[in-house]
């Protein structure tokens, strides 16, 4: 929309958290997500849930800004340099992902 992104997500397993305070969704939640660059360096973000099963009425989060990071932000971890991602799955979707693929692979490098 403009110079907006927006991203409707739907679907949400009602098993996860809204936030890490632990508030609670039902499968029926509905999150817009809307980013806007407001400067070359900034990225403000700006989100809705709406869950008429969880919330007498939408919720609209705190506006968030991000900035570029600079090459003094960017970190290496055991020979690895660059942005650290984390996976977001269910406890027992990890858990069947080690049992299926990662603990037959054997260690890694260094025995890892």
């Amino acid at each position: 929309e403009g110079d907006t992104f927006v991203v409707d997500s739907t679907g949400h397993d009602e098993r996860t958290w809204v936030d890490h305070f632990g508030y609670p969704h039902s499968e029926s939640m509905r999150l817009q997500e809307r980013y806007r660059r407001t400067n070359y360096n900034t990225l403000e973000l700006n989100w809705t849930i709406t869950d008429p099963k969880a919330y007498t009425r939408p919720w609209v989060g705190q506006t968030k800004r991000f900035h570029l990071i600079t090459g003094e932000d960017i970190k290496t971890v055991d020979d690895f340099t660059g942005l650290l991602e984390d996976i977001c799955a269910p406890a027992d979707e990890v858990d069947q992902f080690d049992r299926r693929i990662r603990d037959q692979l054997g260690p890694g490098p260094g025995g890892r």
